[in-house]
């Protein structure tokens, strides 16, 4: 089996795990929402999503692509969702001093990671990605971001997302 590697601020980083591809379906995974409760991602998943996946939504570049999704998606009629191993606090005080209303989903268990491969080996963070899927939970686009510390392609994502 091969694992991706990417890179984190320039040093090679293995996620532990093969992140889903394009045809495939999104796995499964148990998820915290805003109240604290356990939910099953497929279960918010009703029809084309843009999953923004970001290490640490309280730094900046984390913040700066869930700002970008968050405003890039606000008129569209697909949803969008941003998972980090953010606790719901953290994610709530985010959204707070940001002023978004959004679904935000918390990996505390790294659930998410796992069933995603996308747990960068070392770090105990999520790997910056995105995930387009449709309502039947098949991706039709993955960014897996090369550098760790880089903003994701937003335009293509949206894109992908408008065309389904």
């Amino acid at each position: 089996m091969s694992f991706l590697e990417i890179t984190f601020k320039g040093d090679p980083i293995r996620l532990v795990g093969n992140p889903p591809q394009v045809g495939e379906m999104l796995p499964n995974a148990t998820v915290t929402d805003k109240d604290g409760n356990a939910v099953q991602l497929h279960d918010l998943i009703k029809d084309t999503t843009i999953l923004s996946v970001v290490p640490n939504v309280t730094t900046s570049v984390c913040s700066i692509q869930t700002q970008r999704f968050a405003e890039g998606t606000k008129d569209k009629d697909y949803q969008f969702l941003s998972v980090s191993i953010n606790t719901p606090e953290e994610w709530q005080g985010w959204k707070s001093e940001h002023d978004l209303d959004m679904v935000t989903l918390s990996d505390t268990d790294r659930d998410f990671g796992q069933a995603t491969g996308l747990i960068m080996d070392g770090l105990d963070l999520l790997a910056r990605s995105v995930f387009v899927v449709d309502a039947q939970k098949i991706v039709k686009y993955v960014q897996v971001v090369p550098e760790g510390t880089d903003e994701p392609s937003y335009d293509d994502a949206i894109a992908a997302a408008d065309n389904i």
